[in-house]
């Protein structure tokens, strides 16, 4: 049971980053410098 909490918290951080990841790509393929 901790163990499945656990990994579900670490999904959690992975989506989190890759989000941030992605919409950081986004800015920049949206607004070329």
């Amino acid at each position: 049971m901790q163990k499945q909490e656990s990994t579900k918290h670490h999904q959690r951080a992975i989506i989190r980053f890759f989000r941030h990841f992605s919409f950081q790509l986004f800015s920049i393929s949206a607004f070329p410098s």
